[in-house]
Formats: C-alpha cells, sequence, structure tokens
C-alpha cells in the first residue's frame, strides 16, 4: 500500500487498510523449509498443516470452512488468477471443498465445456460441494472485477445469516512475474477500493469480521523508483520474505495483533478470551 501514499497527491490520506484495527506478521515457514511454495503458505493458514508438502495428509485437515459448517455457517471460496491443484487435490481428498462453494475466475486453463458456470449479473443457485467457473473470463481475461464477484457470492448466500467468503488472488503474484507497471498501479488501486465496499456492505451490523493475509510476500526496492517507473524493482531478495503481514477488523480482531506462525492464523478465528475471576 506504501505505492498509493507515493502516488496520491494527498499524502497523509490514510489508506483502507490502515484504518484497520490490528496487524500482524506471520512466520511464512514449515517444519522443513524456509519460505515455502505458495499453494502449501495458502494451505497452512486454511488448515493449519506445517509439516512437508509432499504428503496426502496437508489435505486430510479440516479446512476453516469445515470448521464453521458445523456451526451453521454458508460458506464459499472465489479463487480468482488461477486454479486450484484438483488433481493432487482429489487424489487425496475429494471431499476437500464438500462444505464449500468453489468459484474459479480467471483461470489460465481453457475451461471444459461440461464444467458448471456462474456470471456476476445473473441469479443463480450454488451447492455445496460444487465447482463454477467465471463466464465473463475468457481465460485469464476477465469483465468480472472481484468486488463483482464478493457482492454475486454475498447475495447468493440466502442459506444462512451467518457467511464466510474465502477469496484468494493470485493477480498480483502474476502481474510481479510480468513486471507489468500499469497492471501493478491499477491492482493496488483498485485492491483499496475493493476493502473500502466490502466494509461499507457488510458492517451494517457488528458482527463481521475482515482479515486480509498475504502469502509469498515480495520486497519493492522503493530506492529503485523514480518518475518513469518502467518496471518494478523487486529488492536483491527475489525469494519471498519470511514475513507475511496480516490485516483485520471486527469482531476478534484482536485475535490477528502480533507475531505467530503461519500455521495458527486460522485457529484465531475461534479463538475466544477465557473468563477469569479476580482474586479479590
Amino acid at each position: 500500500m506504501g505505492y498509493l501514499h507515493f502516488k496520491n497527491l494527498n499524502f497523509n490520506a490514510q489508506t483502507e487498510l490502515e484504518k484497520y484495527s490490528c496487524f500482524g506478521k506471520m512466520w511464512s515457514y514449515n517444519m522443513m523449509t524456509v519460505t515455502p511454495d505458495i499453494d502449501d503458505q495458502l494451505l497452512t493458514q486454511l488448515n493449519g498443516y506445517s509439516l512437508p508438502s509432499n504428503s496426502c495428509e496437508k489435505y486430510q485437515r479440516r479446512a476453516i470452512w469445515d470448521v464453521l459448517n458445523g456451526s451453521g455457517y454458508s460458506s464459499s471460496v472465489i479463487y480468482r488468477g488461477k486454479t486450484p491443484k484438483f488433481k493432487e487435490i482429489d487424489k487425496c481428498n475429494t471431499n476437500f471443498y464438500k462444505n464449500t462453494r468453489l468459484f474459479v475466475s480467471g483461470a489460465k486453463e481453457k475451461v471444459a465445456s461440461d464444467k458448471e458456470t456462474f456470471h456476476f449479473q445473473q441469479k443463480k443457485e450454488y451447492q455445496k460441494g460444487s465447482t463454477y467457473y467465471d463466464k465473463s473470463c475468457k481465460r485469464d481475461k476477465c469483465f468480472s472485477t472481484t468486488t463483482d464477484l464478493f457482492n454475486h457470492v454475498l447475495t447468493a448466500m440466502n442459506d444462512s445469516n451467518r457467511r464466510f467468503i474465502n477469496i484468494v488472488d493470485y493477480e498480483l503474484l502474476n502481474i510481479l512475474n510480468k513486471q507489468d507497471v500499469k497492471g501493478f498501479t491499477s491492482y493496488m488501486s483498485n485492491l483499496n477500493n475493493f476493502l473500502i465496499q466490502v466494509r461499507k456492505r457488510i458492517s451494517k451490523t457488528n458482527d463481521y469480521l475482515i482479515v486480509v493475509s498475504s502469502a509469498s510476500p515480495k520486497a519493492i526496492d522503493w530506492k529503485r523508483i523514480n518518475k518513469k517507473w518502467r518496471s518494478i524493482p523487486i529488492a536483491t531478495n527475489k525469494k519471498s520474505q519470511l514475513m507475511a503481514p496480516v490485516w483485520a477488523d471486527g469482531a476478534l480482531a484482536e485475535n490477528f495483533c502480533g507475531l505467530y506462525l503461519e500455521s495458527d492464523l486460522n485457529r484465531r478465528f475461534f479463538w475466544r478470551s477465557e473468563e477469569t475471576t479476580l482474586p479479590f
């Protein structure tokens, strides 16, 4: 978000994440690897698995939506910019997405004609355990925005007043890999606006929680930025940084403050302070 301050004429203006009540950082490593593969980092955040990645055991643990399902929550997962590793997942656990709906937008792979689809401008009922592909996309180019997807999916989840949406967005990583400067500036602005819209949509009640986590973070060498800015100068260590930032706002946001293991993130959604009795 530093870029938005750099480009904003009103440099004192806060970005949306700066308005969040809690900030934390996660150690991005497991028992065998420092800075694991990004997909393994995301999985660790979802189900707390922190052992070597070459085992089916990582898909056997309950994800956040599995736990919430037992408490009457309706859940959906949105993948943007990439498709989950379906072959690997199905080989290990065919019920991995059983308790949630999965929406895929902007996948680079061609979507087979027999796959179920959705469009953010069309009403449709979506079933748990099913996967839906964005009809507004032609490969990785989509007419829909992240805000469009969020609003559409949230509205469609009318089977419960308790709702959980997990958005997994690979767009920024793809932009950095392409060194797409225009894409970067557009993405950061759109991300900030998206977070503003999310808060407006769900903050009508005090019973909400927004968590923005990251995986495989990259450091930009800001000293090499100039007015022309024809490339995105990644810092000398081009590999992922060792610590990934987390922002949270709303009920239980305080659970996400401080420093902790990446594998602890999912547990923090369910922590409650214990009642204590004062000794007087």
